[in-house]
């Protein structure tokens, strides 16, 4: 599994709860009667921003900034407005300067954060969560500093900094633990190397709510550990417990099935991958699998089935259309086998897997007759790989 991303809500400051209870005609009456007092322009604008009036809420704190510059409240809900409206960089500029006028304040470095996350600026993201933790007492409440903590740990895994995500996530749950905050520091822990300190969360874990995604991550941990035997027991007894629950049951076999093909256990990893695709039919990773596991085995004609069944499920993958683009070509389709790879060949970015698709189109194009087209594709194999006999062959046919 891969770390949920955290859905970033944007802090709102406590006058807006507030202004909830006036009425939208009393404050505009008091900004009528003093046009000069910016606090209450600030209040017709929270106001208006609980009305969902954005175009109104907006010159109500863009007035308010222009009589008073030091109005952090009317720079917050400026920064609200821009940030609702979708113009990140007006929020990021009104967040800072909030920031900047206002160093202890914790909304201020929280939002700026969010924003500076959904710019995707993960780097300046942690700097200003970090300055949002710093600040958290007194203003924040509990809450409030565990969502700085998982945004902060969120921005650490984009950066690869798994160890400190890790920490971060720990911190969250100092304040409150969380069966899913625990998972992800679990999750970070492994990412980081570390995963055999996280296997006393995954069990207690496990044990208080028999998640599948625990038992996979468990066995990673063992895989990586080389440790094959507790990965499929662990796995095993996952499956026990899943009993109710098929798409589980058809991760669990899926994680089984690459277990065992890495051990050589061809046959079993084939008859995993298809229990699988029989509990979820809608199990890409299954199909895809299990197409691979068949032609690994020289299985082609029932590895195609397996194929079109995943290409059914993702037009997209390059690794998938070169994988079906292998079948077709070992079963003679040769028309599929060149239109596979030549959409392969438009994603892929491994070189060794780009000059497996140049080969099967070069030799699709030459059986196709399409001798000068496939003279091309071919010779580039054989540029790139000189000792590929099988490629120098064809070329010397074209």
């Amino acid at each position: 599994m891969v770390a949920k991303g955290i859905q970033f809500v944007l802090l709102i400051m406590l006058s807006l709860v507030v202004a909830q209870a006036q009425d939208l005609a009393s404050l505009r009456q008091a900004v009528d009667a003093n046009p000069s007092d910016a606090q209450a322009w600030v209040a017709l604008g929270d106001a208006y921003i609980n009305a969902n009036d954005l175009e109104q809420a907006e010159t109500a704190f863009f007035e308010a900034i222009a009589l008073d510059y030091l109005s952090g409240d009317a720079h917050f809900g400026y920064g609200l407005v821009k940030f609702n409206q979708g113009n990140l960089d007006a929020a990021l500029f009104e967040f800072s300067e909030m920031a900047r006028l206002y160093p202890e304040r914790f909304d201020a470095h929280f939002n700026r954060a969010v924003t500076l996350a959904n710019l995707d600026q993960a780097n300046d993201a942690i700097g200003a969560f970090q300055d949002a933790i710093a600040q958290a007492d007194p203003e924040a409440s509990e809450s409030d500093v565990i969502a700085a903590y998982t945004g902060l740990a969120g921005q650490l895994i984009k950066v690869q900094n798994y160890s400190q995500a890790a920490d971060a996530y720990a911190a969250a749950q100092e304040i409150d633990v969380s069966n899913e905050l625990a998972f992800l520091q679990a999750e970070a822990l492994n990412l980081a190397g570390r995963g055999l300190e996280a296997l006393p969360i995954l069990t207690m874990l496990e044990n208080a709510m028999g998640d599948h995604r625990i038992s996979t991550l468990r066995a990673d941990i063992y895989i990586a550990a080389g440790q094959p035997d507790f990965a499929m027991r662990a796995l095993e007894r996952a499956l026990g417990r899943a009993l109710e629950d098929s798409e589980a049951q058809a991760t669990i076999l899926v994680k089984m099935g690459l277990i065992q093909r890495d051990q050589g256990d061809e046959s079993a990893a084939i008859a995993s991958f298809q229990n699988a695709t029989r509990l979820d039919p809608s199990n890409l990773v299954a199909y895809y699998n299990l197409g691979v596991a068949l032609l690994d085995a020289e299985r082609y004609m029932e590895a195609v089935p397996a194929l079109e069944a995943a290409f059914s499920l993702n037009r997209s993958d390059g690794n998938l259309r070169l994988a079906l683009a292998t079948a077709y070509d070992n079963v003679q389709r040769v028309s599929d086998a060149a239109v596979q790879a030549e959409a392969a060949l438009e994603v892929l970015e491994n070189p060794t897997l780009v000059l497996r698709a140049q080969f099967i189109l070069g030799r699709s194009l030459y059986m196709l007759g399409g001798y000068n087209e496939a003279l091309d594709q071919l010779m580039d194999v054989v540029t790139a790989d000189p000792g590929n006999a099988l490629a120098q062959t064809w070329v010397g046919l074209t």
